[in-house]
């Protein structure tokens, strides 16, 4: 009996910690893209760049930031790059390109992760 418990306990641990893992990881892959961020640049800005399989700017895409407050959209620039300087809030807890999700967060308000108060960059890579 108390083997199974130890277990049982054991399971609940790993279940839970790579549930935390899989929030606050800084990257998110699809089978059409990935992307990753960190801190930087400047504080409260996100810079969003899209690249292609060899890491060349994307103009024209369509780059969404969402947050609690609803997020922005903006167009990349003739660099891939889409910058987002008014989110009312710190937190990010959805990133679209062409309105496909390539990383969806939903408890980034309560993990404080990923945010944007130091500033944030973003890479996407589309296959």
């Amino acid at each position: 009996m108390r083997r199974n418990t130890i277990v049982v306990l054991a399971l609940i641990a790993t279940l839970g910690v790579s549930w935390l893992l899989a929030q606050v990881a800084p990257f998110s892959f699809r089978s059409w893209g990935h992307a990753c961020w960190h801190k930087g640049g400047e504080r409260g800005i996100v810079q969003c760049r899209v690249g292609d399989r060899m890491g060349a700017g994307i103009p024209g895409i369509t780059v969404g930031i969402g947050n609690n407050s609803g997020g922005g959209i903006a167009v990349t620039d003739s660099d891939g790059v889409a910058e987002f300087r008014d989110l009312a809030e710190p937190d990010v807890d959805e990133i679209t390109i062409d309105e496909r999700v390539i990383m969806r967060r939903p408890y980034a308000y309560y993990l404080n992760c990923p945010q944007i108060t130091d500033g944030l960059i973003v890479e996407v890579r589309l296959h």
